[in-house]
């Protein structure tokens, strides 16, 4: 078997694990934490509402309404809901996830409220659609799981059409988490790209580490990466992409140690723009 063939059987692998462990819907704790036992019209309301209250930042920033009869392809769906916030906005979206249960429900929740999306099961590093196909492309929290951010970002400037933007968020490899949870790897990691100095420990982690951003029943996500800035800007220049934004937002709750001081809240827009545990970004192609 050649490096090539590894490679390819390494993906198709990494591709059943994802579609297995994302089976269970990414945001279906958090609708349990909020009390809802069915996910109908009234339990997905309550649900969007909890959501974006919860991410301030995030509709403002995806900005559904400047994408009014654009062709869009969400990738990596979770429950759906900003799927049906453009779709709300009158937005031609398509849904890309690589569980078949995720765009399932994704088509059906969306139908729910009258919405015509469609959902395709496949993966991000392999876009199952044309050259040139869409005018805007979002991915919130999915890229970081495929196995390769770098590849999907070429995937994803191969189906753009010239002018389009993607709008995405992948964690960030020097957020306040990082710092606190495990400062050698990320003191490390931060002086070898900065200063080519030390040794770097790669984009993935161990599976401590994952668990702390995405676990299911103690178990970690199969694979996490995790970038900086600049690396990140590095990938989407070497993907085609020109004009470039990024913007670092979301940040943990330390209400427990150090009282209403520490609310998550008082973070938002003030020390996550420095220490955030995710990097937003739009490149246009």
């Amino acid at each position: 078997m050649t490096i090539e063939d590894e490679k390819k059987a390494s993906d198709v692998e990494l591709d059943k694990k994802n579609a297995q462990f994302w089976s269970f819907l990414c945001g279906s704790s958090f609708g349990q934490a909020l009390g809802i036992k069915e996910f109908n019209r009234e339990g997905l309301n309550k649900f969007d509402q909890a959501y974006f209250d919860y991410y301030p930042y995030l509709l403002p920033y995806i900005a559904p309404q400047t994408l009014r009869g654009k062709r869009v392809l969400e990738i990596g769906l979770g429950m759906g809901s900003v799927g049906r916030a453009l779709s709300s906005a009158q937005v031609n979206a398509v849904g890309l996830d690589i569980s078949s249960a995720v765009t399932e429900f994704y088509k059906e929740s969306c139908g729910l409220f009258g919405l015509k999306i469609d959902s395709v099961t496949g993966s991000a590093a392999k876009i199952p659609f044309p050259d040139a196909y869409f005018d805007n492309v979002v991915s919130i929290g999915c890229l970081h799981h495929t196995g390769s951010v770098a590849n999907c970002l070429k995937e994803i400037a191969r189906v753009l059409k010239p002018g389009g933007q993607i709008t995405g968020m992948i964690y960030n490899r020097y957020s306040f988490r990082q710092w606190r949870n495990w400062p050698r790897q990320t003191w490390n990691n931060f002086i070898s790209e900065n200063f080519g100095i030390g040794t770097k420990d790669g984009l993935n982690s161990q599976s401590d580490q994952i668990s702390c951003y995405d676990s299911d029943k103690g178990v970690a996500a199969p694979f996490t990466e995790f970038y900086s800035k600049k690396m990140l800007g590095r990938a989407l220049k070497d993907s085609g992409f020109l004009q470039m934004d990024f913007a670092l937002k979301n940040f943990d709750d330390y209400s427990a140690r150090f009282g209403r001081w520490g609310q998550r809240k008082n973070f938002l827009g003030t020390l996550d723009a420095i220490l955030g545990l995710d990097i937003y970004f739009k490149a246009t192609k």
